[in-house]
């Protein structure tokens, strides 16, 4: 908003702020390896999953390899299996792609995500829902594990240095 009363667009105001993302992704990485057994992974805006430890990558199955946590919930059957709270988790995120989608009018990376899911009844339905979810029902996540439920705390949480960056981390409670 502060970008049209500059009378900038908000890529012009950006670029000459922001690190090189592919650098800063790099670093990320060894730093989320670092923290184990803490999950942790960085996410951009379009939950494109951009790095991930192995705890990470273990609990959630495919996630890292399809590469989009959108994608992963509504195309990966997977997703369904370990989300022991699918719905909600599904519909927080769609509601968070919302919330970009209003910040971001016109992304054609939206456009791309949006033509891939609109196949999909369940993310049409929660996509076209006029409510909007902000923050998490509740502060546990659930999950099916090989070795029973885990049940993790989880934060997301804004980058420091890029803010179409997000750094989520869960620790495991039980």
């Amino acid at each position: 908003m502060a970008h049209g009363l500059a009378g900038l667009t908000p890529e012009a105001s950006n670029q000459e702020d922001r690190p090189d993302q592919n650098e800063l992704v790099e670093v990320e990485q060894n730093f989320l390896d670092q923290m184990a057994p803490v999950l942790a992974g960085l996410v951009d805006i379009w939950w494109n999953v951009r790095a991930a430890n192995e705890p990470y990558r273990s609990a959630f199955p495919g996630l890292v390899e399809e590469g989009n946590i959108l994608m992963w919930f509504f195309l990966n059957k997977m997703s369904r299996q370990v989300m022991v709270e699918w719905s909600d988790e599904a519909a927080l995120t769609v509601s968070w792609l919302r919330s970009q989608t209003a910040a971001n009018p016109g992304s054609a990376q939206l456009r791309q995500l949006y033509n891939k899911l609109s196949d999909c009844p369940d993310f049409l339905a929660m996509y076209r829902n006029p409510g909007l979810v902000t923050s998490r029902h509740k502060p546990l996540m659930l999950l099916n594990t090989p070795n029973g439920l885990k049940v993790l705390n989880a934060r997301l949480i804004p980058h420091p240095k890029d803010e179409e960056l997000k750094i989520f981390i869960a620790t495991t409670v039980r």
